[in-house]
């Protein structure tokens, strides 16, 4: 082999493994963008601690009930997600549910997953914020299983008020393709995280 085709070849095994090391590099980098905690997750902060919700929820029928439940929401996973925990009474019957929230940073948009003990059922919304009205917003489908209804959508809307109130507002299909407002909670914070 000729000393000018053995630089070539050298020249060109350099350049390749340039390029894979480099490719190999930039989805390192970009896996890695994906596993961090985001700017965005600061605005879940805003719920980190122990709150007491004032609920009320307003049925079909015009009837209003109103009951109040403790939450608790605490960090997990390196602060990837917040968890939330909430604990009360409604018709004198035990409610428990559980809410893991996040900001997907791969997808660009907040996340919620919902479990409680009336259903076996998972809810899953997606949110976006904004900044301007302090407003977190998700939308999603949640089956209705007193109606029998699968895919019903709502909204649910956390406006926060200030670094010890935050208030939440549902809504569900009503009566001729409308929305209506079914839930508000008032929340008051209770104590830290820590405490």
């Amino acid at each position: 082999m000729t000393t000018a085709r053995t630089l070539l070849c050298a020249a060109a095994l350099v350049a390749a493994t340039a390029a894979v090391t480099s490719a190999v590099t930039a989805q390192k980098d970009l896996k890695d963008d994906h596993a961090r905690p985001t700017p965005q997750h600061d605005v879940l902060d805003n719920l980190w601690g122990k709150w007491h919700y004032a609920v009320t929820i307003e049925s079909g029928d015009g009837e209003t009930v109103a009951l109040t439940l403790d939450a608790d929401y605490r960090w997990a996973l390196g602060g990837r997600f917040l968890i939330g925990r909430y604990d009360g009474h409604v018709n004198g019957a035990l409610f428990q549910a559980r809410e893991i929230l996040g900001y997907d940073s791969f997808r660009g948009e907040y996340r919620s997953v919902w479990v409680d003990n009336n259903t076996t059922a998972f809810t899953l919304s997606t949110g976006e914020y904004d900044a301007r009205k302090r407003t977190l917003t998700f939308k999603g489908v949640q089956d209705d299983v007193e109606k029998n209804l699968r895919d019903q959508p709502f909204t649910f809307v956390y406006r926060f008020v200030d670094d010890d109130h935050f208030q939440i507002q549902v809504r569900r299909p009503g009566p001729g393709g409308t929305t209506v407002k079914t839930t508000n909670v008032n929340a008051t914070r209770r104590g830290t995280g820590d405490n």
